[in-house]
Order: structure tokens, then sequence, then C-alpha cells
């Protein structure tokens, strides 16, 4: 009975699904689809491998970058702290000595009456203004004053780009041990 309804219905051109070849024999032909199958399987296979590759490197590359950002947050977390304690060290301070309460250096020598035209502290200090008599011995030590403050003053002059110096070749030292060390030597070297 289901034989007949298929040989009516074939009969009366019911269409068949659409061939996967050109020829509408070679879907038929067994040895040829197994071929057609292997082929499409020989295609299927590397696109399966480079697609699990993928995922392994999309889940590495995942935890690096959970690893990364908890580090983010963590040097977040720390320097949110050290600003607050920076902040509370300043408010422990001598008003005097805070930042911003500071005068400029020029406003102090200015205040104190050291400033001179001609760089010489004894020509700034006017004697008369404070109601002394001229001294020979106020003199003489003003004179051996003004001789240290010279001395000192080019003693600073001398060392005045140590600093800088300093800095620059510590930097350039890093920079060279950082190109020829690996990370843990470096790290090693530098912090200790």
């Amino acid at each position: 009975m289901v034989s007949r309804r298929l040989v009516r219905k074939i009969s009366k051109g019911l269409p068949f699904p659409q061939g996967t070849q050109r020829n509408r024999e070679d879907d038929f032909d067994f040895e040829k689809v197994l071929d057609h199958n292997r082929s499409l399987e020989s295609l299927l296979t590397p696109v399966l491998h480079a697609n699990a590759l993928l995922e392994a490197e999309l889940a590495r590359e995942t935890a690096l970058l959970e690893v990364e950002e908890s580090s983010l947050k963590e040097l977040e977390t720390n320097a949110k702290t050290e600003a607050s304690l920076r902040k509370e060290a300043g408010r422990k301070v001598h008003f005097l000595l805070q930042a911003n309460n500071l005068a400029p250096e020029d406003e102090l020598m200015d205040n104190i009456g050291l400033r001179s035209d001609d760089n010489s502290a004894v020509a700034a200090i006017e004697l008369t203004s404070f109601q002394v008599k001229p001294d020979h011995n106020l003199a003489t030590i003003l004179n051996e004053l003004d001789g240290h403050v010279d001395s000192i003053q080019s003693n600073i002059g001398q060392v005045q780009g140590i600093a800088e110096a300093v800095t620059r070749s510590k930097a350039a030292v890093q920079a060279t041990l950082f190109e020829h060390l690996e990370r843990s030597e470096y790290e090693k070297v530098i912090l200790g």
C-alpha cells in the first residue's frame, strides 16, 4: 500500500530534492557520494582545528586580561591609598611649612633685607635703617659674613648640576641593564 502511493506520487511527478552533483546520476553513485563526503571532511578538519586553536588562544588572552585587570585594580587602590596618606601627612605638617604657605625665595630674601642689586650682602643691609651706629667690629663681622656668603654661593654653583647628572646617569645605566638583562635579573638588580 505504501509502495503504491509512492509509485503513484512519483508517476505524478513528485520532485526529488536538489542534487549535490551536476549530474543527477552522480547522486545515486555510492562511491562518488563517499568521495565527495571525504573531500568535504578534508576541508572541514583544518577549519575545526583552527577554530580550536583560536578558542585556546582566546581563553589564554582572557585569563591574561583578568590578571592584568586585577593588577590594575590593585595599583589604583594603592595609588588612592598613597594619595590619601600623603594628604593626611600634609595635614599633619605645621601650617607654615605646608606647600601653599611657602613664600617664594625672592620674597623671603626681601623680607630679611638680604636682597641687593649688586649681589653683595653688605650693600643690602642698611645699618641706618636699624638705628645702629657704625661699629668697626660689626663692619668686620659683616665683611666676614659677606665672604662666607660668597663662598657658599660659589660652592652651590659648583654642585648645582650634580643632581641632574646623577639622575641622567642612573637612567642611562637602568636603560642599558634593561636592554642586556632578562626581566627577572633586571628586577633583581634594580630592586635589590
